[in-house]
C-alpha cells in the first residue's frame, strides 16, 4: 500500500480540480467524487478556492453542450458550500 500525507493529497486534489475544470470527459466525475470523498482534509482556503473558481470563473462561462460536467461541478459546489455553512 502506498501512503501519502494529507498535505500532499490535498495538493494533488487541487491540481486534479484545476486540470479537470477544462475537460469534458469522465475525469470530471472522478475528480468530483475524489474531492467529495477527501473534502475533510482540504484546508478551508482550498475549499474557498474551489468554490470561488466555480462561481466566478466556471459557471458564468460554461458551454451548455456539456451539461453533465456542469451537473458534477454543481454537486461539488453544493457539497462544499454545505460544509462552509455548517450543514
Amino acid at each position: 500500500m502506498i501512503e501519502i500525507g494529507h498535505r500532499k493529497l490535498s495538493v494533488l486534489l487541487i491540481q486534479s480540480f484545476r486540470y479537470c475544470l477544462g475537460r469534458h470527459t469522465y475525469a470530471v466525475s472522478d475528480c468530483v467524487d475524489d474531492l467529495i470523498e477527501w473534502k475533510d482534509i482540504l484546508l478551508s482556503s482550498q475549499k474557498g478556492e474551489i468554490i470561488n473558481t466555480l462561481k466566478d470563473d466556471y459557471f458564468p462561462h460554461y458551454k451548455h453542450e456539456h451539461d453533465c460536467d456542469v451537473a458534477e461541478w454543481k454537486r461539488l459546489l453544493t457539497e462544499l458550500e454545505d460544509i462552509n455553512n455548517g450543514a
